[in-house]
């Protein structure tokens, strides 16, 4: 019983305080788009045990335990999907969850329409629709189309935010030091949209204290350098080193090769080479090799000895 001390949890403030900062942030009639195991139980605690988020619509985005009613047609393309001709299975699978994705996104996207600007997200959300934007308010994403307000600032919400275990952070385990590291990352959000580079730095740097070794923490980061401060070789050394923890991360690979490509064609080339030794099957090696291939033609490069 050594370790009983670091293991008890009970006096730990954190699941709570974070629903409790986004049911503080959002007025009835909203309605919260949730997707992460962090979130998704937290609210399952608030509206069956503390009866809260009644005047709230919250959707599951991963269809776990909360409401998925508005999903029931795009997850039918799953098994809907038919192809022409031979292809792996795991060229399948992509396929039908691309598909799924694509489907579910139009549904988000129709309801943001039709929100008024009142559809908020816990998680980042990467709409492909370049016609759309995910703006931080507060601990949480306002969602909304180009034609349609953005929402209050948030500054302001992030200053009323309580977060009892932020500073007392000596033993969180990876799940406390995730979700406290992003409130760090949403402050150097929040700045960097302000046009604020050094509290942005700050407020990263106090980030990656907390979890420099999590994965899902580092992408948040990189997307902050990417989307936000344009600092595109600070955003692909945090996806290599999600690569560094996480060698078969095939989404990140993906992220980590198309960043890659905007500085220059020789660590994209290295990726894809990496890539290509990890790929599953023949057909996406093919692939692979004829994305290669199609570089070397635009830029010139010689093939590695």
């Amino acid at each position: 019983m050594l370790n009983n001390s670091i293991n008890n949890h009970s006096r730990k403030f954190l699941g709570y305080d974070h629903i409790a900062n986004i049911y503080r942030s959002l007025n009835p009639g909203d309605i919260l788009f949730a997707s992460e195991d962090a979130e998704v139980f937290g609210f399952m605690y608030f509206i069956r045990a503390r009866g809260l988020f009644s005047s709230l619509t919250v959707y599951d985005k991963n269809g776990t335990y909360l409401d998925t009613s508005i999903y029931s047609e795009a997850r039918k393309a799953d098994v809907s999907i038919r192809f022409s001709g031979s292809v792996s299975a795991h060229m399948a699978a992509a396929a039908r969850q691309r598909a799924s994705a694509l489907l579910q996104e139009k549904i988000e996207l129709d309801i943001i329409n039709s929100g008024r600007g009142r559809v908020f997200y816990s998680s980042f959300p990467e709409f492909r629709n370049k016609d759309y934007r995910a703006l931080p308010y507060g601990p949480l994403f306002h969602a909304a189309s180009k034609n349609l307000p953005s929402g209050a600032s948030s500054a302001p919400l992030m200053r009323l935010v309580t977060l009892r275990d932020l500073s007392n952070n000596r033993y969180l385990d990876l799940y406390y030091r995730d979700v406290a590291s992003r409130y760090y990352i949403q402050s150097a959000k929040i700045s960097a949209v302000a046009f604020d580079p050094v509290n942005a730095a700050y407020y990263i740097h106090m980030a990656e204290r907390l979890a420099h070794n999590i994965p899902s923490a580092l992408n948040l980061i990189s997307a902050v350098y990417f989307y936000d401060l344009k600092d595109v070789p600070a955003a692909i050394s945090r996806m290599e080193r999600i690569m560094e923890l996480d060698p078969y991360n095939y989404s990140v690979l993906n992220a980590l090769i198309n960043m890659s490509l905007q500085p220059g064609s020789a660590k994209a080339l290295q990726w894809l080479g990496y890539y290509y030794k990890i790929a599953p099957d023949a057909a996406l090696k093919n692939r692979i090799l004829l994305t290669i291939e199609k570089i070397r033609e635009e830029t010139q490069t010689p093939p590695a000895p």
